[in-house]
């Protein structure tokens, strides 16, 4: 490695770190005058003592200026000592050159802009375009307006949503509670036949009034029978519910 290799390598290691920067210049600005300056006859500088690795780049410095370099002393008073040789001198290009140089171009490449204040009327000027620039909103009328029309569609225009709106039809039938009950007594579901026209056979005449009378009322007891017996039944049947709802055992009327 020539010597304007190691300057370049030496100011590239110190040129973002402060203490090492002002390390290497203000001992390259002794170096230089030791060299001018000094008319000893050993020709031997001691330098302060720093920690291992700003020794390091004191190394790198003396090797750049030619010196024979050592470092002497134990912890923190540990030390360089530099002795002039015959190769010593001073090089074409310091250190502090290439680190002044840096310093320029950072300077010219690092843009720097004031900020300033705008004036009154250009900031009213500006807000005035971006109103006019703003969509102007419809008037309260014609929001209503829109409004309405869209519960309407919605909801209907009495504000109650139509959409499976059916009444819900009452059951009339006896058939559906008689199949109801059938199912809770556990029983078959039997059909009956109207006891008006049905099993009775068709009269030809030759059956006298008394017969017919007495046919009739015992049609009439039986029918009575059967609606006792149902209003039994459905009675039961509500008390074995309400004893099932309450969790207590139910006896069947006999």
């Amino acid at each position: 490695m020539n010597q304007f290799a190691m300057v370049e390598e030496l100011a590239s290691l110190v040129k973002d770190n402060l203490y090492s920067k002002h390390l290497i210049l203000s001992t390259e600005e002794a170096l230089v005058t030791f060299l001018q300056q000094d008319t000893s006859t050993d020709g031997i500088l001691e330098l302060q003592p720093v920690g291992s690795y700003h020794r390091l780049l004191l190394h790198r410095l003396a090797e750049i200026y030619g010196f024979v370099h050592e470092s002497v002393g134990e912890g923190e008073a540990r030390h360089l000592v530099i002795e002039r040789c015959q190769e010593t001198a001073i090089p074409s290009v310091l250190v502090s050159d290439i680190l002044w140089d840096h310093a320029d171009s950072y300077t010219s490449t690092s843009s720097q802009h004031i900020l300033k204040r705008e004036s009154p009327e250009i900031l009213a000027s500006k807000l005035e375009q971006s109103l006019s620039l703003a969509p102007t909103p419809a008037p309260l009328e014609e929001r209503q307006a829109a409004y309405l029309a869209a519960r309407n569609r919605i909801f209907g225009p009495n504000g109650t949503e139509e959409v499976g709106s059916t009444s819900p039809k009452l059951r009339t039938d006896p058939t559906v509670a008689r199949r109801m009950i059938a199912h809770a007594l556990g029983r078959k579901v039997e059909t009956k036949s109207n006891p008006d026209i049905g099993g009775n056979e068709p009269n030809t005449g030759s059956r006298n009034n008394g017969t017919q009378i007495s046919g009739e009322r015992r049609g009439n007891s039986s029918r009575v029978s059967s609606a006792d017996n149902l209003k039994k039944e459905q009675i039961g049947a509500a008390k074995r519910m309400f004893a099932n709802a309450l969790g207590r055992p139910s006896t069947r009327e006999k």
